[in-house]
């Protein structure tokens, strides 16, 4: 695995914990691509995606897992005397995944990382809801360069799935697991939507599990007084799992490519094991994960 880590060794961690620093990191391995149609129409990185950052003396971290069975509609090239140029990018779950985790970090350093009980379900959303809104101008705009191409009538009828009503449209889906971490309070709240899972060094240790919630993005083509209305929308299968933590010496996420089966039961016995030092869970976590051709990502954060 690949990763990156950081260190905060501020009086943010000292003054609580006898000096002892911070370390968060984030490891993420790339699996192989399904096809090569998949490597033209999603060229980005990071089906799989995680990002740790500090806000105002907070850890901010997330991980995004986007799901592979979802559509993609590529990049469009760019061509010489266009008059609308395209958008820099395709539609994927890959940005998407990408995306998600840009705007739960921005949305934080807007305002405070720590959300007052019971606002944090309306902050995340605002955060997702931005995401909808830059999609649905890109798609807007996408389709604006297909039907000034003469191609709209393939897109409508042989790319994009079309309903009874004469709607097309097109979702892409992915998992998103995000928190903030107070190390002067050693506090913890956390967001989870979908198969992703963790870990929270409490006393006992407490499971954050997976779910079926997650997180999609929706575009239809909508046929209206001649027209075809683009729209993106927000969808969330079901309420967000948030939860709040006291007492915290360290966290790791993970997503379902360490564990294809049995994610749940995993970190359940993760939780149970007798684990001296954050280290040998890491170590665990790092050796023990189950063999896959999926992406991979976990996120640590902990006290030395």
């Amino acid at each position: 695995m690949n990763g990156a880590h950081t260190q905060l060794s501020s009086a943010t961690a000292a003054e609580s914990l006898s000096d002892r620093p911070f370390l968060a990191e984030a490891l993420v391995s790339a699996g192989a691509r399904r096809s090569a149609q998949e490597e033209q129409d999603s060229p980005e990185l990071c089906e799989d995606c995680a990002g740790i950052c500090f806000a105002h003396d907070q850890v901010v971290f997330w991980l995004a897992d986007g799901a592979s069975d979802c559509n993609a509609l590529p990049r469009l090239q760019r061509r010489a005397r266009e008059e609308i140029p395209p958008p820099s990018a395709g539609f994927n779950v890959r940005l998407l995944a990408n995306d998600l985790g840009q705007a739960f970090v921005e949305h934080l350093f807007l305002g405070t990382p720590w959300i007052a009980e019971g606002a944090e379900h309306d902050v995340i959303h605002a955060a997702f809801a931005t995401v909808a809104a830059r999609w649905q101008e890109r798609f807007a705009r996408y389709v604006s360069v297909i039907e000034a191409r003469g191609l709209l009538e393939t897109l409508t009828e042989e790319i994009l799935p079309k309903s009874g009503d004469g709607t097309n449209w097109v979702d892409w889906s992915a998992t998103f697991t995000g928190g903030v971490f107070n190390p002067r309070e050693r506090t913890l709240w956390t967001v989870n939507y979908g198969y992703s899972g963790g870990i929270v060094m409490t006393a006992p240790p407490t499971v954050i599990a997976p779910n079926t919630n997650l997180v999609t993005l929706w575009a239809s083509l909508t046929p209206e007084e001649g027209r075809l209305r683009p729209a993106v929308t927000l969808s969330v299968d079901g309420p967000a799992d948030l939860r709040r933590f006291t007492t915290v010496e360290g966290f790791a996420l993970i997503s379902d490519g360490l564990e294809r089966t049995g994610i749940r039961s995993r970190l359940q016995t993760l939780a149970t094991g007798k684990f001296e030092h954050f280290a040998q869970l890491r170590r665990e976590l790092l050796e023990g994960s189950g063999l896959s051709r999926d992406d991979k990502s976990i996120v640590f954060g902990h006290f030395l």
